[in-house]
């Protein structure tokens, strides 16, 4: 389905519920405020579209390209974003409460204040995110893609974190594991790979 986004921004906000747009070109739409809740936008276009205030709980957004997209305040409760591109969106203060983030692109993303309570982000890629109070209580961050792989350790986690923390010293590489979360809000319902896990029990001290 192919459809002019501009032709298109009025009707939807009209649109109840459980609209089917899978596949729709909805590049730069502004639906600021739309409730869709439960719409199935499979593999759509939302390239750098505006849609501040947003309801999109329930919705269906695998696959789909929000590259650049505005999400500011937006609620996508339970929504499926499994493998959605969501690069460079800004989701300041938006909601992610049980939502689908599995394998989801979110690098360069804007996180600030955004709360993802119970959220799958298994595999995903969080690269320079930014994650400043961001509440990931009761998430699954597990297999979640922080820093490139030229950057990772060479040498086993287990082994690294050990070594790390009985020396009371942080590499590098530990150093920014942590402050992408020195702000963020977990909990021990949080489930996290063992490196962030030991992070979290116990802050890294700067090194000299």
């Amino acid at each position: 389905m192919h459809t002019d986004a501009s032709s298109l921004s009025s009707l939807l906000r009209r649109l109840l519920p459980g609209a089917q747009l899978d596949g729709s070109n909805l590049q730069r739409i502004d639906l600021t405020g739309a409730w869709i809740q439960q719409a199935s936008l499979k593999y759509a276009n939302l390239q750098e579209a505006r849609l501040n205030d947003a309801r999109l709980c329930g919705a269906v957004l695998c696959g789909a390209n929000l590259l650049g997209a505005r999400l500011v305040g937006a609620d996508l409760s339970g929504a499926n974003l499994q493998g959605a591109i969501l690069s460079g969106a800004d989701l300041t203060d938006a909601r992610f409460d049980g939502a689908n983030l599995f394998e989801a692109y979110l690098d360069g993303a804007d996180l600030t204040g955004a709360v993802l309570r119970g959220a799958d982000l298994g595999g995903a890629i969080l690269l320079d995110a930014k994650l400043e109070s961001t509440i990931f209580s009761g998430a699954d961050l597990r297999g979640a893609i922080l820093l490139e792989d030229e950057e990772l350790p060479d040498e086993d986690l287990t082994t690294l974190i050990g070594r790390s923390l009985r020396a009371g010293v942080a590499v590098r590489e530990l150093r920014r594991i942590y402050a992408l979360f020195e702000t963020a809000h977990v909990d021990e319902y949080t489930r996290l790979d063992p490196l962030l896990a030991a992070l979290q029990r116990r802050r890294p001290r700067p090194l000299e």
